[in-house]
């Protein structure tokens, strides 16, 4: 998902935690990143794609969503209005 991210948008790496490196959660890796809002909104959604993929959440629509994925979209919406 990280990968796909910074991929698929003019975005620059902020910071980096993962198991051996920051964050104690033993499958849990934390991507920071930074650039203009598009560019920002675009690399989570594509990464958010990529997940939903990996879940098997793509093309199913349920009340039951990966809380991550819900997570991520939630604080995007959030710092997106703020602006």
């Amino acid at each position: 998902m990280a990968d796909t991210a910074l991929k698929s948008a003019n975005v620059e790496v902020v910071a980096y935690s993962s198991p051996a490196h920051g964050t104690s959660f033993s499958n849990e890796a934390i991507l920071v990143i930074s650039g203009d809002s598009g560019a920002v909104r675009q690399a989570v959604i594509s990464a958010r794609e990529i997940g939903k993929n990996r879940t098997g959440d793509a093309g199913r629509r349920t009340e039951k969503r990966s809380p991550l994925l819900h997570l991520i979209s939630a604080r995007l919406i959030h710092e997106i209005e703020k602006i």
